[in-house]
């Protein structure tokens, strides 16, 4: 759980790189920002903003989606869906399309190590699941009934949405070099409107992501709670900053986002 909390800082370093600061800096800032969150006592408060991170990935699934489509049909297709295109908008698609004409020439991974990084990304993608698991001894009778069919729909529901995402991105930009397809895309067509698109995407799940830090740390500190004898709210504060801080340190140990996801994955 700790290497998931881990990929959360990286993906906001990852989003703050994306408009213009540097790793460190970005880092520095998300360290920041999730050490703060990390001290609040109450967590009730943060169930409203569970509902904001899942309107951010919603919004850039689909995003991704609607742009991955765009460009499979085409450039002119994209140039109509933007009405307000500009020449910086036309380099932009023009550069997608010759990286995808030429996607064959300069990629040295193996099919491999292709392989290995899927099933380690696959396997952390699914990580968050498990979460919900314990949920299963505090439901009622009549409600743990229904709770298998309840959580296979909800496996079988996420996975279709990776399959969508994943394939029509790869699909459509098979150079994306980045673990968060939506800063590709905004580096992608950046100065154009999709671009501004993705931008603001990119800000929500920097939100949502910050926002529901707290939420995925919870289960490391009630373990830390549990193993270490914590009985006051200073000693569990500090768990839980000592904890950030580690996640911190992983990431600025680990080169780039998508390395990161895959040591955590495997």
């Amino acid at each position: 759980q700790l290497g998931v909390c881990s990929v959360f800082i990286g993906l906001i370093a990852e989003n703050l790189r994306s408009e213009g600061l540097p790793r460190p800096f970005g880092l520095l800032i998300a360290f920041a920002a999730c050490a703060a969150l990390s001290q609040l006592p109450d967590l009730g408060s943060l169930a409203p903003l569970s509902a904001l991170g899942n309107a951010a990935m919603a919004c850039a699934c689909l995003a991704t989606m609607a742009a991955s489509v765009a460009h499979l049909a085409g450039a002119r297709l994209l140039a109509a869906l933007d009405t307000t295109a500009t020449a910086t908008a036309t380099a932009a698609v023009a550069s997608a399309s010759a990286a995808c004409a030429h996607s064959n020439g300069t990629d040295a991974t193996t099919p491999l190590a292709a392989a290995i990084a899927t099933a380690t990304q696959c396997f952390y993608a699914y990580e968050g699941i498990a979460l919900v698991l314990p949920i299963n001894s505090q439901l009622s009778a009549a409600a743990e009934t229904k709770y298998p069919q309840t959580l296979l729909t909800a496996v079988l529901a996420v996975g279709a949405v990776f399959l969508a995402v994943g394939s029509l991105a790869a699909s459509a930009y098979p150079r994306i070099d980045s673990a968060s397809v939506t800063v590709y895309l905004l580096d992608l067509y950046r100065g154009s409107p999709i671009g501004a698109v993705f931008r603001a995407i990119n800000v929500f799940i920097t939100c949502g992501v910050l926002a529901t830090f707290p939420l995925q740390l919870n289960p490391v500190a009630a373990i830390f709670e549990e193993a270490c004898g914590l009985a006051s709210m200073r000693t569990r504060r500090l768990a839980c900053f000592v904890a950030t801080s580690a996640c911190a340190l992983l990431v600025a140990l680990v080169p780039t986002l998508d390395v990161l996801i895959q040591l955590v994955g495997a």
